[in-house]
């Protein structure tokens, strides 16, 4: 699979349907590709913990606004995030006083220097992903093709699509032994409002 035509040609294939050459066709297939297929591709990329899509990144200076909301500093997200897991402090001390915001981190908090580094989900390129997942997500695929004529046939699927990615998601952490990170853990992309600071007691996990 080099690529997102290809892997939505999978599923094309699997139903009996004809191929796309792009996801601008003029076909109700391709329409269905432009509309979903990077939605569901983000979607099971932070339903699980997959460390092949994981990374940290480093924040660097803070940006040069004034307060936003009240708060004092912003950090820009790194733009490739899918989903952001954790911050932390030289050391890998946490780092948990902080709010979001659009594609910003706010905090009061001065790190005197200290360089804050954002654990993150990122998405990789088709040719990057593993057998597994590339199998399970023709699956979903699928299910999105056929929801509108055949919503039966469709949760059918999906259900097969949600128990691949459960196998998939087993065997990566088998392979690669990593810390997990539960999807209720992860950080939701919300707007930080005066008076009422977001602190480590909501969940955490930023969606992109």
């Amino acid at each position: 699979m080099s690529g997102p035509v290809d892997v939505f040609n999978q599923s094309l294939a699997v139903l009996g349907e004809n191929p796309i050459s792009s996801f601008q066709d003029a076909t109700e297939e391709a329409r269905i590709a432009a509309a979903r297929y990077e939605t569901v591709v983000r979607n099971w990329l932070t339903r699980h913990d997959w460390t092949w899509a994981r990374t940290q990144r480093e924040l660097g200076s803070p940006l040069s606004l004034p307060p936003l909301d009240g708060w004092q500093r912003a950090y820009a997200i790194p733009p490739e995030t899918v989903a952001l897991l954790a911050l932390t402090l030289p050391g890998g001390l946490p780092f948990d006083d902080f709010a979001l915001q659009s594609d910003k981190i706010l905090t009061d908090h001065d790190t005197n220097g200290a360089m804050l580094t954002a654990e993150i989900v990122i998405r990789p390129h088709e040719r990057d992903w593993p057998a597994s997942f590339t199998n399970a997500l023709v699956e979903a695929l699928k299910a999105e093709i056929r929801a509108a004529d055949n919503p039966s046939e469709a949760a059918g699927y999906q259900e097969r699509a949600a128990r691949l990615m459960r196998d998939a998601a087993n065997r990566a952490h088998r392979q690669e032994p990593a810390r997990p990170i539960a999807p209720s853990e992860r950080i939701p992309l919300v707007a930080a409002r005066r008076g009422g600071r977001l602190r480590r007691d909501w969940p955490r996990g930023f969606h992109g």
